[in-house]
């Protein structure tokens, strides 16, 4: 992963404080019923992850994404949950170089 690269991508895409309000989004509006928005944010990370070539996260989220748009409600949270702790390694990783 280069580095430089991927931070000023992610700055122009979506910084890492987002990326929190977009995981706590996702597992509200699953919560909630709200499956079009959950789809969306999914969606949303999955290709900020693709730009930014965090193929873990990348893969994660196509899952959940997929997962979402099937109905799979259980297999999408736990998945969620699965990717959580290497996202916030990730982030933080990410933020030192901000």
């Amino acid at each position: 992963m280069n580095i430089r690269r991927g931070t000023s991508i992610l700055s122009w895409n979506l910084p890492p404080s987002r990326i929190d309000e977009q995981n706590s989004g996702i597992e509200q509006d699953i919560a909630s019923g709200n499956l079009s928005n959950a789809i969306s944010k999914s969606h949303t990370l999955k290709g900020n992850a693709g730009n930014l070539s965090v193929t873990p996260l990348y893969k994660s989220y196509t899952e959940i994404t997929d997962f979402l748009r099937q109905g799979k409600i259980p297999e999408a949270k736990a998945k969620l949950q699965e990717i959580l702790p290497v996202q916030n390694k990730i982030v933080e990783t990410i933020k030192k170089y901000l």
